[in-house]
């Protein structure tokens, strides 16, 4: 086994060597055995290595010297010295077999490195340095693997939030990873798990799918068509069919009524629905003053549970047939991506029962909730509220339609009185 030394350039310039001369199946030795772009000492190295790895992610039939000097020149990455170097890296790999001993010396030198830079910032008064250097230490521990570095551990992350489909953009986006470095290291991170939590999705590039094994077995012959009637503001409930197990959003502007759309719901339907309303943002003298609005509110009906709760709805929903539990409104102030996971949780805890959920928008120009398309995932109808003269609603989705038609970016104005008076302007119109 190769020892512990100062010899990390030597093997760094073996792993490039072996990759001019085997290629692709270098680069996946190395993705294999955890390296990373950021692992590497030497500029040239991991210019090289960087390269590389691109031009096997998009699947380029032919990667060595000749190839790999002409890219890297392309990018502006190789000067005339840096061309003889890389030719010298290429006998300095000759009889090179097994790479796992070389990736796994540069790969452990690099995590020494990483954990006496930040005990060193720790030492010298910086405090937040604390949790980098306890997972960086973890790292240090015999048998780490591959997977415990921080990226690898935040790209899995965000992949048990996502379901469906993603690319490598949207999720250097979501995670605010901008610089090229950034960006090679997470398609490296990808690649290495691929086949195990994603897998390319079709013939385009960069474009994964989560993989799900989970699989609930349908019982078709006792299954019966079922309807959870539910009435909605401005007649929202004679275009869409809503079954037990639904989730259904409501997104728009500041003040453009989506609080008073969930209490004049919640109004309507408490003779039919057992109805559990989670407040994030009202106390209770608020909250009676906005059902004081309505003057025919019954506060104290026997279906109606209002609590304030403000963050993990998923524990605190009633699941269930005849359970109507509304969120008023999931929060979230970064990582937007989240929402699609979010809901899915929810989602799952439903068992028949339904959830609205009230969500802020993407911005003012957009009809879309935060999150985007990741918002739309499991709800079967959203609708988007804008404030103006008149208001309007939008229905961004609608799954289960009672019309022919497509009812998608349908609209209808509306005045709001008080709050909670939803008084339609117009008719629906495409």
């Amino acid at each position: 086994m190769i020892g512990y030394s100062d010899r990390n350039p030597g093997y760094e310039a073996d792993i490039v060597g072996a990759i001019t001369m085997r290629g692709a199946t270098a680069v996946m030795d190395c993705i294999d055995g955890g390296l990373l772009p950021d692992h590497f000492t030497d500029p040239l190295a991991r210019n090289v290595f960087i390269v590389a790895c691109d031009m096997a992610n998009n699947n380029e039939p032919e990667i060595n010297l000749a190839s790999l000097t002409v890219e890297a020149r392309k990018r502006n990455l190789l000067d005339t010295d840096d061309i003889s170097r890389l030719a010298d890296f290429g006998s300095v790999a000759s009889g090179t077999g097994d790479l796992t001993p070389y990736v796994s010396e540069v790969v452990e030198l690099a995590r020494r490195r990483r954990s006496m830079l930040l005990a060193s910032e720790y030492a010298n008064g910086n405090l937040g340095a604390l949790d980098a250097l306890r997972d960086a230490i973890d790292e240090l521990e015999p048998g780490a693997s591959k997977t415990s570095n921080p990226l690898t551990r935040k790209i899995r992350s965000y992949i048990e939030d996502v379901t469906g489909t993603f690319t490598t953009s949207q999720l250097c986006a979501d995670l605010g990873m901008t610089g090229t470095k950034d960006k090679v290291n997470t398609r490296v991170i990808l690649h290495r798990l691929k086949d195990n939590l994603i897998e390319p999705d079709g013939n385009r590039a960069g474009t994964w799918r989560v993989i799900n094994s989970e699989r609930v077995r349908m019982n078709l012959l006792a299954v019966q068509e079922e309807e959870a009637p539910l009435r909605f503001p401005l007649d929202l409930h004679d275009c869409a069919t809503i079954h037990p197990g639904n989730i259904i959003v409501i997104t728009g502007d500041p003040n453009a009524g989506k609080t008073g759309f969930l209490l004049y719901t919640i109004k309507e339907n408490l003779d039919r629905w057992k109805v559990h309303y989670f407040n994030s943002e009202m106390g209770e003298i608020e909250l009676r003053k906005r059902l004081d609005l309505f003057s025919d509110f019954p506060i104290g009906h026997k279906n109606f549970h209002p609590y304030e709760h403000c963050v993990n709805f998923h524990d605190v929903i009633e699941p269930g047939k005849g359970n109507l539990n509304v969120i008023d409104y999931l929060e979230i102030s970064d990582d937007f991506f989240k929402i699609g996971g979010y809901l899915n949780k929810i989602h799952q805890k439903l068992s028949g029962a339904v959830a609205i959920v009230a969500l802020q928008k993407r911005d003012k120009n957009s009809d879309l909730p935060l999150g985007a398309q990741r918002a739309l995932e499991k709800p079967r109808l959203a609708v988007a509220l804008r404030a103006g003269s008149p208001n309007t609603a939008t229905i961004i989705k609608c799954k289960n339609r009672k019309v022919s038609h497509s009812l998608d970016g349908y609209k209808r104005d509306f005045k709001l009185i008080n709050g909670c008076v939803f008084h339609p302007a117009s008719d629906w119109y495409p």
